[in-house]
């Protein structure tokens, strides 16, 4: 629990950190998705996260705890959501329930990139995220790899 805790806190504060850097909300937005995404790519990530998402570890901890952890990461992306929603950049009716929708979906396109079988099938994926997100939000989302 202590160690799974230490790192759901480690991870989300520099999340935050790399959101609060951005240089747009766009910008902000798209760092958050590929921080997510990143679990599909760094090995060393996400063989950490595959030994704390065993089922035995997952059976070991308190529900409420994973909920704290996840919650921990979506306050940066509901932030840029809620910002946005103020100045009008996005177009946002519920930066809540927005920021709920593009977790899981984040969420699950990490998960389906992780059993992905080449670095280009991955991409497709991260851009196909990313085109839904900005569709729906009705913005061009940044894409930092070409950059």
């Amino acid at each position: 629990l202590a160690l799974f805790r230490r790192d759901a806190e480690q991870f989300a504060a520099g999340v935050t950190r790399r959101v609060e850097a951005a240089v747009d909300p766009r910008a902000a937005l798209t760092t958050w998705i590929d921080e997510i995404l990143g679990f599909a790519y760094d090995r060393g990530r996400a063989q950490r996260a595959a030994v704390l998402g065993t089922s035995a570890s997952r059976g070991s901890l308190d529900p409420d705890e994973l909920r704290r952890a996840l919650e921990l990461l979506v306050v940066p992306l509901t932030a840029v959501l809620t910002a946005v929603a103020a100045d009008g950049t996005f177009s946002t009716a519920s930066p809540v329930d927005d920021a709920g929708h593009i977790s899981a979906m984040t969420w699950e396109t990490s998960g389906r990139m992780g059993e992905a079988a080449s670095k280009a099938a991955k991409e497709a994926q991260r851009a196909g995220l990313l085109s839904f997100v900005g569709r729906a939000l009705d913005v061009a989302m940044v894409d930092r790899a070409t950059e």
